[in-house]
């Protein structure tokens, strides 16, 4: 029964052994090989100098294309125009589409998109960049009105006007404040590019014409001036820059409480005086005498009556007043 059971299992194993031999097998590589061992079994063996890439998966022989359209992990991936959603790992061409989102980025520039790219103040776009308008040069100053105004620079190094600030003294002029220099001077030019005044008459050396004004003269009739054989006829001579002006010259008996020359202008409604020569003005009063040389009652050699207003002049006996105004 033992032996029955023998015969029957070498005639199978010997059946399929043919089968097998008579069957096509693809095996991975030119040199595999197929042995059997002592009972029948098959052993299949790979040179080991098989190259790996002959078993790799087909996707990996297609990597991704730096600079594509296509899938990606990270900007690099992308063209210079792009980046890469990680949300879908895919790139996005960057548009105007996002104009107004707050940020500058991608290709916006002042040029294609101002609402994110806009210029700081004192600047304008041009060509796509942010360029300085200078409204002045750094350093320098100007005049704006009376005041003076300066020019500095701002944090991007554009040339700005600064608040206008008063001048300490004097005005703004020639872009700078200057301090005029009129002092006493009533006209003419105030080396700031002003003046220091106009006047109705001319002006000399900064100081207006003037005219002279004789307002009274009151004599006592005790004045040494007074004879013993005609009662006191003064009158009053004045000189200004070597001409002689006189007035009531041949009245007669006006000494005490009589006032002469009342109201008088030296020289006529029309004539004026310079600064210079009322420096200097000598007053006199006389009393005519008709049979002798006049005699003289007061003398004043060098008056300044250069001041706008009135003056009173008194001798030193304190007999003979006059009072006199300067107007210019």
């Amino acid at each position: 029964m033992n032996q029955n059971r023998l015969i029957c299992l070498l005639a199978f194993t010997l059946a399929l052994q043919q089968a097998c031999a008579s069957s096509e097998l693809e095996f991975p590589g030119d040199d595999a090989s197929v042995t059997r061992d002592a009972n029948g079994a098959a052993d299949v063996s790979v040179p080991t100098d098989t190259p790996t890439d002959a078993i790799t998966d087909s996707a990996s022989e297609d990597p991704l294309e730096v600079g594509g359209t296509g899938e990606c992990v990270r900007d690099q991936d992308c063209q210079d125009d792009q980046v890469c959603d990680t949300d879908t790992s895919t790139c996005e061409t960057t548009t105007s589409s996002s104009c107004g989102d707050g940020t500058c980025d991608g290709a916006e520039t002042c040029s294609t998109c101002l609402a994110d790219c806009g210029c700081d103040p004192n600047q304008s776009c041009s060509a796509g960049s942010c360029v300085c308008d200078d409204a002045c040069t750094p350093g320098q100053t100007r005049c704006a009105g009376p005041d003076e105004q300066s020019c500095s620079s701002d944090s991007n190094g554009c040339a700005v006007l600064e608040q206008p600030t008063a001048c300490d003294s004097g005005t703004c002029t020639d872009g700078a404040c200057c301090d005029a220099a009129c002092g006493a001077r009533e006209c003419g030019a105030d080396s700031c590019g002003g003046s220091c005044g106009t006047c109705s008459g001319s002006c000399d050396n900064g100081y207006c014409s003037r005219q002279l004004i004789v307002n009274w003269v009151r004599t006592d009739c005790d004045a040494s001036c007074q004879d013993a054989f005609d009662p006191t006829d003064p009158y009053i001579q004045v000189t200004v820059g070597g001409q002689s002006y006189d007035k009531d010259k041949g009245e007669r008996d006006r000494c005490d409480n009589t006032l002469t020359a009342q109201g008088w202008t030296v020289g006529g409604a029309s004539r004026t005086f310079t600064y210079t020569q009322l420096r200097a003005v000598r007053v006199e009063v006389l009393d005519q005498d008709r049979l002798s040389n006049d005699d003289t009652c007061a003398t004043w050699s060098r008056v300044d009556l250069t001041a706008p207003g009135t003056v009173e002049i008194t001798s030193s006996d304190g007999l003979v007043t006059v009072s006199l105004t300067t107007q210019i």
